[in-house]
């Protein structure tokens, strides 16, 4: 805030991370930080086996963490054909995802290379080339906070396609169900027995939910 002297900045911790969703309902996310998936929200990654001549399958992320520093791609129901932000809160909770192909940059950064962002195209919605305008050859300007699949991740032969489409795999999530965790045994993720949870990483009858 401006003061007679210049400007002065009060910091403050942040809990969680806000995700827009413009009116497609997809998002993407890359992150310093573990985040903790709402309610409503399924997180995917792409593996090089999904990746097919003009469509992606996504692989859904079963664990309920987006790792840190890890590209990630969003879908929420109920932001489709709206502008709607999730917060995503801040966790400890470390896992890891060895197989994902995506990418992404806490900075907006050029990126040297080429590379897929999350786009529409003729009305579907998937990972098309990134727009080079004013820029050199090969190169793409990737916003802060997002996820891209650069071109080297994937297999030589179809690293000359103009892009992606989201195909089979993308789970509908018509189908996430809310588990009812009473009279079950719950514990924390520091192994100490809990009663009544609040929102958070459990171990629910020996499974992380």
């Amino acid at each position: 805030y401006p003061t007679a002297d210049g400007y002065k900045w009060n910091v403050e911790k942040a809990s969680s991370l806000p995700v827009n969703f413009e009116k497609t309902g997809w998002a993407t996310i890359f992150a310093p930080v573990a985040l903790e998936i709402p309610d409503g929200v399924a997180a995917y990654y792409v593996m090089e086996d999904g990746i097919k001549n003009g469509y992606i399958s996504l692989t859904t992320i079963e664990e309920g963490v987006i790792p840190a520093n890890t590209g990630v791609i969003l879908y929420a129901k109920e932001a489709d054909g709206t502008d709607k932000t999730y917060e995503f809160a801040i966790t400890d909770c470390s896992t890891e995802l060895t197989a994902n192909l995506l990418k992404g940059s806490i900075a907006q950064s050029i990126i040297e290379e080429k590379g897929y962002v999350l786009a529409v195209v003729e009305g579907a919605v998937g990972l098309y080339s990134a727009i080079t305008e004013g820029l050199a050859e090969e190169t793409f300007l990737n916003n802060s906070h997002k996820a891209y699949l650069p071109a080297s991740a994937i297999p030589a032969a179809l690293q000359q396609s103009t892009g992606f489409r989201f195909g089979e795999g993308v789970t509908d999530i018509d189908n996430v169900k809310t588990e009812n965790i009473k009279s079950k045994t719950i514990y924390d993720m520091q192994g100490r027995k809990v009663e009544n949870p609040a929102k958070g990483i459990y171990i629910i009858n020996g499974k992380k939910t």
